[in-house]
C-alpha cells in the first residue's frame, strides 16, 4: 500500500503542478512539460529516461500506454483498499495487480510449509488451473485451498 501511495502522491502533486503552470499561477518547469509531452503521445510519464517528471520510478514495470496503464493503476489500488477494508487475504488475488508479485508467492510458500511442518528448502510451487472463468466466478462460501492459494491475471 505505501508504494501505491507514494504513486498517487505524485501523480496528484504533479497534476495540481500542470494545472497551475497552465492557469499562470506558476512559472512551467522542465517536470511540466515532460508531463505535457507524455500526455501528448499517450506514455506513462517518465518512461522517457530524460524526463524529469517520475511517475515511472514510482510506478510497476510496464510497457503499456498511457491508458491501459491508469486502468491498471485503478485496478490496482481497488485491489488495494478491498484488501486493507477487510484486513484478510481475499480468496483469489489478481498476481499480476501486485507490486511485487513473487514476494506474495514466497509467503503462500512459507505459510504452507509451517501448516505442513515441510522444511522451507524442500517446497515447491505448482500451478494447477479451475474451472473458474474468472475470480467473480468463485462462490461466496468457498474456502482458501488447503495448500496455496488462488490467484488470477496471469498473461
Amino acid at each position: 500500500c505505501r508504494r501505491m501511495n507514494v504513486l498517487l502522491g505524485v501523480i496528484q502533486t504533479s497534476l495540481s503542478d500542470l494545472e497551475k503552470g497552465l492557469n499562470g499561477q506558476l512559472n512551467m518547469t522542465q517536470a511540466m512539460e515532460d508531463l505535457c509531452t507524455a500526455f501528448t503521445i499517450s506514455q506513462w510519464p517518465g518512461r522517457n529516461p530524460y524526463a524529469q517528471c517520475v511517475w515511472e520510478k514510482f510506478a510497476w514495470p510496464s510497457k503499456k500506454a498511457l491508458l491501459p496503464q491508469y486502468a491498471d493503476m485503478i485496478r490496482r489500488h481497488g485491489q488495494l483498499t478491498a484488501w486493507t477494508e477487510e484486513l484478510a487475504t481475499p480468496i483469489s488475488v489478481w498476481l499480476s495487480g501486485l507490486f511485487n508479485p513473487m514476494a506474495y508467492l514466497t509467503g503462500v510458500t512459507q505459510v504452507t510449509s509451517r501448516a505442513t511442518g515441510q522444511p522451507l528448502d524442500k517446497m515447491t510451487q505448482e500451478t494447477h488451473l479451475t474451472t473458474y472463468k474468472d475470480a467473480s466466478a468463485i462462490p461466496p462460501e468457498a474456502t482458501f485451498p488447503e495448500n496455496g492459494a488462488f490467484v488470477h491475471g496471469l498473461f
